[in-house]
């Protein structure tokens, strides 16, 4: 009897083990996903402020050049 219990024992510590192992995958993959949706959802707004920035940028320089433009015909 004393082998049944210990068997008994041993076989739920090894289920417990792996349904651990199993729910620290199934964690693992749900941050994987989370992490690589929040990389998209950055590189999508970096990418449309230095957009935003390069056109401001393009206006500033033409405004500049007008102004130099202007400058230079009224010497």
């Amino acid at each position: 009897q004393n082998v049944e219990w210990t068997s008994l024992v041993q076989r739920q510590i090894t289920e417990m083990n792996t349904l651990r192992r199993q729910h620290t995958k199934e964690q693992c993959e749900a941050l994987r996903l989370l992490l690589e949706a929040t990389q998209k959802i950055q590189t999508k707004e970096l990418v449309e402020r230095q957009t935003k920035e390069k056109k401001e940028l393009e206006l500033s320089q033409v405004r500049q050049n007008i102004e130099d433009s202007k400058r230079l015909g009224s010497e």
